[in-house]
């Protein structure tokens, strides 16, 4: 699970990274201000740091479903059906978002990176306070 937490930590902080990057080409028409070689390159940081994490929700969900303790499968379907589904649907929507950055032309919008990075953020927070939560009950 550390290794999940890690990755999460690392998606939050590249979606931060591309959002910052993105937003002085919204607000200013100043060319000295726009780097979209970086902006490139965080946005292809953030699909990796997704393309992880997919990784490690499909590991979890695999070893949650075939394991034969029924308690686990159990709290591991809660996630998506309980109390706190809304902020894993959220979490899931964020995956898929970063994976959109993977297309030439949406990673060369600032308008687009900077969404996609609030959508990878708000995504990945709820989430985050949502295992919170579960986990002080």
């Amino acid at each position: 699970m550390n290794g999940f937490k890690i990755a999460e930590t690392a998606f939050i902080a590249i979606s931060a990274g591309l959002a910052a990057v993105s937003l002085p080409a919204l607000f200013t028409r100043a060319p000295s201000l726009d780097f979209p070689r970086t902006r490139e390159a965080v946005a292809l940081s953030l699909t990796i740091a997704g393309l992880v994490l997919i990784g490690f929700v499909l590991l979890i969900a695999f070893l949650a479903l075939y394991s034969q303790n029924p308690y686990t499968r159990v709290v591991f379907m809660a996630l998506f059906r309980g109390q706190y589904a809304w902020a894993y649907w959220l979490f899931a929507l964020a995956l898929a978002a970063s994976q959109v950055l993977w297309f030439d032309s949406l990673r060369a919008r600032p308008r687009w990176t900077f969404f996609i990075a609030l959508v990878c953020l708000v995504g990945v927070l709820a989430n985050t306070l949502a295992r919170l939560i579960w986990a002080s009950h």
